[in-house]
């Protein structure tokens, strides 16, 4: 029983050395394992549906308050612009329900916008 114990005692420096040396490749090998077990969730691609509605409830509430309010310097294009806004948000809101938008080009016509809010309605979009 010495003797084993002897040469085990010769051995461990010159293992622990060597796994030392291969330490990286073992934790790389070990990471490829876990991933292959555990792959990633898939991050969605755009912002999450809760900022897109938030964001349609504040454009939309900005736009009939330039539109209601009395003669103000630059109006038109604020209303332009703020349509615009509100139409890239539309279109961000089809890409994260997965609803065909009734066009994917900005700016939208009005029957355009509301067949696609329709469309959104329907999905179960609420703003």
């Amino acid at each position: 029983m010495v003797v084993i114990e002897f040469i085990a005692l010769l051995i461990l420096p010159t293992m622990v050395v060597c796994a030392l040396q291969h330490l990286p490749e073992m934790i790389a090998l070990a990471a490829r394992v876990v991933k292959q077990v555990h792959p990633p969730a898939q991050q969605p691609a755009g912002p999450p549906i809760e900022r897109i509605a938030a964001d349609l409830r504040r454009i939309s509430a900005h736009l009939d308050a330039l539109v209601t309010s009395g003669p103000v310097p630059g109006r038109i294009m604020r209303v332009r612009s703020t349509v615009a806004a509100y139409d890239h948000v539309l279109l961000d809101a089809c890409r994260a329900l997965e609803v065909e938008p009734a066009s994917a080009a900005t700016p939208l016509s009005s029957d355009e916008r509301l067949r696609t809010e329709a469309a959104l309605a329907a999905a179960g979009l609420r703003w």
